[in-house]
């Protein structure tokens, strides 16, 4: 047997095929490849931050999703100080809220909410408190700033939750070195349908869902900024 290196072929997958050529038989001399096929996945971010500040929650989502042999991330970030379209809501496979909003940006997030889509909100302070309880159908949602000694960490996850079953296989869910040094605590006692992700070790929530309609509200009560 040879074993040869070839070079990367074009990805067309008219052209995807390798012809050998030279021996009697030609009946089993080609070999059809299947090519590459590209997923574009957009992500909307909507928030205030510079994507080139290293201190704002932006800047490392970029880096979180980097391109793949099968996955194109596309992050859009959009400041919430500017029009937000039903058409750049309904382009997103997945949104982040970094920062508070206005009440038609939270309606029309809220429709799509329940038209099936999942969002995720990060707390970087209990002010967004309100914008949560509007999101979620509820009337109000208290919140203030814990106190945090020092740090704190993840105490239990749910990993028999579809958004966190990927972590349950010991190469990726270790978050023992993560340490919050800032969060917000959230009261969610008189409402029975938030399901807690997952907890601090203090047992305050983590990630919180807010099912509505055939969609969800995911809630992260910390920020991924170093500052948090």
């Amino acid at each position: 047997s040879v074993a040869a290196e070839l070079p990367q072929g074009p990805n067309d997958i008219t052209k995807r095929k390798l012809i050998l050529t030279g021996d009697g038989q030609d009946y089993d001399n080609t070999l059809y490849l299947a090519p590459n096929l590209e997923q574009q996945v957009n992500i909307l971010y909507l928030g205030n931050d510079k994507p080139e500040d290293s201190k704002q929650m932006l800047y490392y989502v970029e880096r979180a999703f980097p391109k793949t042999n099968t996955l194109i991330f596309n992050i859009y970030s959009h400041p919430v100080d500017t029009e937000l379209t039903e058409k750049n809501i309904k382009d997103a496979q997945f949104i982040i809220i970094a920062d508070t909003l206005k009440s038609e940006q939270i309606k029309l997030l809220k429709q799509n909410i329940e038209s099936g889509q999942t969002v995720l909100l990060v707390m970087k302070s209990s002010d967004i408190a309100s914008d949560i309880a509007e999101l979620a159908g509820l009337s109000r949602l208290n919140c203030e700033e814990a106190k945090v000694n020092d740090y704190t960490m993840f105490g239990s996850i749910d990993f028999e939750h579809p958004v966190l079953k990927l972590f349950s296989d010991p190469r990726f869910g270790n978050f023992s070195k993560i340490h919050f040094w800032k969060y917000r605590k959230l009261d969610i006692e008189d409402v029975p349908q938030a399901r807690v992700l997952a907890q601090y070790d203090n047992e305050d929530p983590i990630l919180i869902e807010f099912p509505s309609g055939k969609g969800s509200l995911l809630v992260l009560t910390s920020g991924w900024q170093p500052s948090d």
